[in-house]
């Protein structure tokens, strides 16, 4: 049977036009024998509110050896920790109890950061060595390097600044030379 739409219903009855092997068309009229009904929304139980129980039940057992005890509450107990020793308490958030400092706590911290300032510059230094290592390795392996376009702008800048620096020195030199070349004899 095909699906027909409720609007397309007629009170509860559908006709089905069944085509059989001779090619004559069968008209045959149905009607619906049961009418599902819509649930209640407003119900409890079809629809409970979210974190409730909506169940009924009446156990008629009791639980008697759960009623003689009452759970106490846990008290902590805290144990004093060494001097510069941390215990950490593994509960639902852990907890870290920190002693007292040593006498010589903030001369090791002091210590630490200078040791890591002298590796950080060491790795530096080692880096640009071996930069510089390889750079002259690949000039002597491949040639001189290659100027890339856009350094050319500022070769050019240091090279005019190179130029006029040199002509200063020749126009210095051949102005002071004879200033020069005065000798004072005291004698």
């Amino acid at each position: 049977m095909a699906y027909i739409p409720p609007n397309k219903r007629k009170n509860n009855t559908f006709h089905v036009k069944i085509k059989s092997s001779n090619n004559k068309i069968n008209t045959s009229t149905s009607t619906f024998t049961t009418i599902p009904t819509a649930p209640n929304v407003e119900s409890l139980e079809n629809f409970p509110s979210i974190g409730t129980n909506t169940t009924n039940s009446t156990n008629s057992e009791m639980n008697f050896a759960s009623s003689l005890f009452v759970p106490q509450p846990k008290k902590e107990i805290i144990k004093e920790v060494p001097d510069g020793w941390i215990h950490i308490r593994k509960n639902k958030n852990p907890r870290f109890l920190v002693g007292k400092h040593s006498e010589r706590y903030y001369d090791i911290l002091d210590y630490v950061a200078y040791m890591n300032d002298i590796r950080i510059h060491n790795a530096y230094y080692t880096m640009i060595e071996r930069h510089e290592y390889y750079k002259e390795l690949d000039e002597e392996l491949n040639g001189p390097t290659y100027i890339n376009s856009w350094e050319l702008d500022d070769i050019r800048k240091d090279q005019e600044q190179e130029d006029k620096l040199v002509m200063l020195d020749e126009a210095s030199t051949s102005d002071d030379s004879s200033e020069d070349e005065i000798i004072y004899d005291y004698n």
